[in-house]
């Protein structure tokens, strides 16, 4: 369903009780004879704050209301039982508004977990349909070539074998990816506490991206603040955030474009910075970008290969790990990404 659709009928409702009150209050002065007009006139604000805040308005009408009935004895009204009438209808249609408002907002609020299960749904379909599809079929394909390769074409085989290694492993980094980002949500990720050199664990995972690296034609620098930095961690989760941070910012760098990873070791924590001179995330979707399958339009636009995953478990395991992340990019410039964990 439409937001627009219910502002609308949000909108008609209020003009309906407005005139409604309007009406009301003109019944009220010309047909029951009271005399002090003015005092209904706070019963059409009182509505609408009741409609817009909800039960704050309520709560504001009871207090306004109460006012209303004190102010008749300072206008020299003797009837009593007309003050706590107009005091009574005040709040009956203040909690009516309130009522309206509240059941408006919680069916906002299901439409947008509706739509938000729609759209996880659609992309778990593209998910399998297209990044797990694909690798598979090229598997099937490369693997039929191989059997109709001749005998002592031994360096052609060696190469089909390699592209069916390189694609087996990305199908299998994509299911773990997904698997991985479902254990987290679901509590099953259990933390082994070990003494681990950063700084080494880094240095290992650099020189496996040298390939990856050397193909883009891109330079890495690695700065730390010591050259040895202990963290009392899990080396197993802290490998997958760092993995997945570095083949982002590898991924979404163009080829002869710059990354540098640094290390600051602080009081009680350790700092890391991954920066790159890439394409950069669109302002105002930054604050999306850690959300599961989210990928910026910019990057949607120039058709590079992504799960939408990465980011989400970064964060995901960083907070699991008692640390935080954030970043600051400008599009067609580039992006640092910080993270902070506990020593």
């Amino acid at each position: 369903m439409n937001y627009q659709k219910i502002k609308r009928k949000r909108l008609i409702i209020s003009a309906t009780l407005l005139i409604c009150s309007i009406a009301l209050t003109l019944y009220c002065r010309f047909f029951l004879g009271i005399e002090v007009v003015f005092t209904h006139f706070f019963y059409i604000p009182i509505i609408l704050v009741s409609i817009w805040w909800g039960y704050w308005g309520l709560v504001t009408s009871l207090g306004l209301g109460l006012v209303l009935v004190i102010s008749h004895f300072f206008t020299g009204s003797s009837n009593f039982v007309e003050d706590l009438m107009r005091a009574f209808f005040l709040i009956v249609v203040s909690y009516l508004s309130a009522l309206v408002s509240t059941g408006e907002k919680r069916l906002i609020g299901n439409l947008q977990e509706s739509e938000k299960i729609i759209q996880i749904r659609e992309s778990v379909i593209h998910l399998l349909s297209h990044q797990l599809l694909s690798p598979l079929t090229s598997i099937r394909w490369t693997s039929e070539l191989l059997q109709k390769t001749k005998e002592g074409e031994t360096s052609k085989k060696n190469e089909l074998l390699k592209q069916i290694n390189v694609l087996t492993k990305k199908a299998i980094d994509l299911i773990n990816d997904f698997l991985s980002l479902n254990r987290i949500e679901l509590g099953k990720v259990k933390l082994s506490i070990k003494k681990t050199d950063v700084v080494a664990l880094l240095d290992k995972i650099i020189s496996e991206k040298e390939e990856e690296l050397k193909n883009k034609k891109q330079n890495l620098s690695f700065r730390k603040s010591a050259p040895v930095i202990d963290m009392e961690s899990d080396i197993v989760l802290l490998r997958q955030i760092f993995e997945n941070m570095l083949s982002n910012a590898i991924k979404y760098t163009p080829e002869g474009g710059n990354i540098s990873i640094t290390i600051k070791e602080l009081k009680k924590e350790v700092q890391f910075e991954i920066s790159d001179t890439g394409y950069g995330i669109p302002k105002a979707e930054q604050n999306k970008i850690f959300e599961i399958f989210f990928r910026a339009s910019n990057i949607r636009k120039l058709e590079i290969a992504g799960t939408g995953l990465g980011l989400s478990i970064v964060k995901s395991l960083t907070e699991f790990c008692g640390g935080r992340v954030w970043l600051k990019s400008k599009e067609g410039k580039g992006t640092t990404f910080f993270l902070v964990l506990p020593i």
